[in-house]
């Protein structure tokens, strides 16, 4: 008789099916054989630097979410090595901290960002929710987007078309994301193979939100 924890070291190898349990992931999980299908954090960030290196801005912030969230951190490290390589301000001072994931964590760290003394040509949102702090912080401060600074977010959800302006976001291909999910479970379970790591690609949505940086005599 074959013990649940063999069966789960089992996982991923080609067997008959019915043999064993397929497990897949969507995350990192050490210890066990297993397929992984994500998202490409790292991707994601390329997209939107992509983007605003190619609208002429010079610095950059990152805002929310918090460094122990292992997506979070791919971006912020992703963000400051294609700053480096790109000739873009961000350093320790244009980064707005760890935070959160919701409107309250946008407003806060935008406005210890813009308190203290630091105008960014464009924020990155770590999501939707903190995007729409972040815009309230911005306007407070008597600055207007995009014609001051651009914003640029993550996750797509239905905030993104309703914002004013429409927000420019990330598209994390959840249809993709759920169709290789299924397709990787019905070929592990026929015994067929399947690359052990699967990496969706996402897409950037660009909206109103961004538009090119214009040099001004206050920056």
């Amino acid at each position: 008789m074959i013990k649940r924890e063999d069966r789960i070291r089992q996982s991923g190898t080609k067997n008959a099916p019915g043999e064993t349990i397929p497990v897949i992931t969507t995350g990192r999980l050490d210890g066990i054989r297993c397929n992984t299908v994500c998202i490409d954090s790292m991707r994601s960030m390329e997209l939107v630097m992509e983007h605003l290196s190619a609208l002429g801005h010079e610095r950059v912030a990152f805002v929310g979410g918090r460094m122990d969230v292992l997506a979070t951190y791919e971006k912020a490290v992703r963000c400051r090595q294609l700053c480096r390589t790109g000739g873009i301000e961000y350093g320790e001072s244009m980064a707005a901290g760890e935070g959160g994931y919701d409107f309250k964590s946008g407003y806060e760290q935008m406005n210890g960002l813009l308190d203290g003394g630091e105008r960014p040509t464009a924020v990155i949102a770590v999501n939707d929710f903190a995007a729409f702090g972040i815009m309230r912080s911005i306007r407070e401060h008597g600055l207007g987007i995009p014609g001051d600074i651009s914003l640029v977010s993550f996750d797509n959800t239905y905030m993104a078309e309703s914002a004013n302006p429409k927000l420019t976001s990330v598209d994390y291909n959840y249809t993709k994301y759920g169709e290789t999910l299924v397709d990787t479970a019905i070929r592990l379970i026929e015994g067929r193979e399947v690359e052990r790591i699967q990496m969706v690609e996402p897409l950037l949505v660009v909206r109103e939100s961004s538009i090119p940086y214009r040099k001004r005599e206050r920056d």
